[in-house]
């Protein structure tokens, strides 16, 4: 990442980030997960961002059959929680 991207980065949707801080000790646990953005809503304050979790839930229904799928809720995240993360977003 050159110096330029650093200082003037700014999410896009579908951008992979990684959780670098929160505002509260209560969620230092999410602190590094990485999260995909959906969208981004600029405000005279900032801006703020959709994102959903990067990874896969296993469960079993009741057939007996396993099926894999991605997370269907989202958390709003301040730019200034968020990081760039490497590689693409899946």
């Amino acid at each position: 990442m050159t110096v330029m991207r650093a200082l003037f980065w700014a999410p896009m949707g579908g951008d992979r980030c990684r959780v670098a801080r929160m505002h509260h000790p209560v969620f230092e646990r999410e602190v590094g997960q990485v999260v995909i953005v959906t969208r981004v809503h600029h405000h005279a304050d900032g801006a703020s961002v959709w994102a959903t979790p990067d990874r896969e839930i296993r469960r079993t229904l009741r057939n007996g059959r396993e099926v894999v799928e991605r997370p269907n809720w989202q958390t709003v995240y301040g730019v200034d929680q968020l990081e760039p993360a490497a590689g693409p977003a899946c």
